[in-house]
């Protein structure tokens, strides 16, 4: 799987889930580019996150990286942003995406058709929230 965090400058390019098992080693390595970088504060991606992103990325058969435009984000952060009270960002359940090879509607679409848990449909800001919380969805 592949990321480029805008924000931070870094990229993310690994094979996170092999023989069966989560390798420890790429998890890490995601969640060190999908923290809070305002806050530079870390915490675990919840993996029915992370495979969600996975189906998105397998249904599109796109090359290069998604954009992750926000990942966890601290209580402090969060409310910078506008995010909502309780927000799965802050759980580390949470990540926005973009692709530069894809129109947002277009990553909605599939990202509505994987059922994985929320999605949220950001036109003017160009990305797609997803999240592994109660299949839903919402336009902002």
């Amino acid at each position: 799987m592949q990321f480029h965090n805008p924000h931070t400058g870094e990229h993310f390019d690994a094979v996170y889930f092999s023989n069966g098992r989560y390798r420890n080693d790429a998890l890490s390595e995601f969640y060190r580019i999908a923290r809070d970088w305002r806050q530079d504060a870390e915490v675990k991606i919840d993996t029915r996150t992370i495979n969600v992103v996975y189906k998105i990325q397998t249904l599109l058969e796109k090359e290069g990286p998604f954009q992750l435009v926000s990942g966890y984000r601290t209580p402090q952060t969060n409310h910078l942003v506008h995010g909502a009270k309780h927000s799965f960002h802050m759980r580390g359940e949470a990540l926005d995406i973009a692709h530069p090879e894809v129109s947002t509607r277009l990553l909605h679409k599939v990202a509505l058709h994987v059922r994985g848990g929320g999605v949220g449909y950001y036109p003017r800001e160009h990305f797609v929230h997803v999240d592994c919380g109660p299949v839903r969805s919402w336009t902002a």
